[in-house]
């Protein structure tokens, strides 16, 4: 599913977030939760329902509140006149923009994904040339794993 807003589009199935056609570098936990609230637009969501984001792991507050600064930063958002994120003082957030909702589907001129990463239960596809794996927020791959460094491998 695509969801577009403004200048973005967000592909839930490519994990991928564009503007004007161009990707926008977000962490992969800080597009978990743009794609939760987009999906969830038509309500406010509490802290506690957006924690689920960290299963069986313990939250502070900043964790959420760093990946809502990282989502505004790359919408160029702010928090005091929102255009699509909106805080719910002490409650939680809540996407405010207007989404059109599209099937996703390659255009008849582009190539579909040729090649995927899979660990465990999860699949990342792949760019054309290098894709840098590894914890860095720079990486392509992202994997917030222990014994996995910064800049892991180049595949």
């Amino acid at each position: 599913m695509t969801f577009r807003f403004g200048q973005f589009s967000l592909d839930s199935d490519a994990r991928q977030l564009l503007r004007d056609g161009v990707e926008v570098s977000l962490a992969p936990k800080a597009l978990q939760l743009l794609l939760l609230l987009v999906q969830n637009r038509t309500r406010a969501m509490s802290r506690n329902e957006l924690e689920q984001l960290w299963p069986s792991t313990f939250v502070l507050d900043t964790n959420l509140a760093g990946l809502v600064a990282e989502i505004r930063r790359a919408l160029q958002d702010t928090a005091d006149s929102p255009t699509f994120v909106r805080t719910m003082h002490r409650f939680g957030y809540r996407f405010i923009g207007d989404v059109r909702e599209t099937q996703a589907s390659p255009a008849a001129d582009e190539p579909s994904q040729k090649y995927w990463l899979v660990w465990d239960a999860k699949q990342v596809p792949l760019a054309e040339g290098d894709n840098i794996v590894g914890r860095g927020t720079d990486a392509a791959v992202w994997i917030d794993a222990p014994g996995v460094s910064r800049h892991h491998a180049r595949v």
